[in-house]
């Protein structure tokens, strides 16, 4: 079968699979691996261990058919994309491709690989317009996006089709107690503690 450049590369330059295991057999084989992550946060983000685990398991449930989304809600400057950051840290670019806002329609056009992968988007305003909204709950639900255009040819306006394949994940953050009614039943929500002793430690 063809490799696309992309893929040659990556398997040009990735180590074999038993050099991986050398190099991380050891924490695979600890009993709770949970723990040792929340440890391992727990360096730069201080009392938020019932979401920093809950963010390494839905990342890591990228690789379900139907992976988990998340939005993690907290008062301004509470520090939710900081610790969103941190937990990122852990995992490889492949695991996540992460927005700021997007575009109506750019779910439909981009060519940045989703499929076992999660969009991350910091401020869920970034994903208020309705044409976002709406591609980014068929990406969740769906498993995919089919759409259907049309564009300029030589030989005129033609139709064109566009397939976008997950499974998809989505994290986001936002300072609302409630988003879209259509998208909250597609995520879990938690909430970041914002309180002045947090804060304060």
């Amino acid at each position: 079968m063809a490799l696309n450049w992309q893929e040659f590369k990556r398997a040009q330059t990735s180590p074999p699979a038993n050099d991986w295991w050398a190099q991380c057999e050891a924490l695979a084989q600890q009993a709770n691996i949970l723990d040792r992550f929340e440890e391992a946060v727990g360096r730069f983000v201080v009392g938020e261990g019932p979401v920093v685990r809950l963010l390494f398991l839905a990342l890591v449930s990228r690789f379900l058919d139907r992976p988990v989304s998340i939005a993690v809600k907290g008062v301004s400057s509470c520090g939710k994309s900081f610790l969103l950051e941190q937990v990122l840290r852990f995992f490889p670019p492949s695991a996540f491709y992460v927005l700021t806002a997007m575009s109506d329609k750019a779910l439909a056009y981009s060519e940045e690989p989703v499929k076992h992968r999660f969009l991350v988007i910091f401020e869920a305003p970034g994903l208020q317009s309705q044409w976002a909204s709406y591609l980014m709950r068929s990406l969740l639900s769906e498993g995919r996006i089919s759409y259907d255009t049309v564009e300029a040819t030589e030989d005129g306006i033609k139709p064109k089709h566009i397939e976008r394949e997950g499974p998809t994940g989505l994290i986001t953050t936002t300072t609302e107690n409630s988003l879209h009614p259509e998208n909250e039943t597609r995520y879990f929500s938690v909430e970041v503690d914002g309180t002045p002793e947090q804060a304060s430690t």
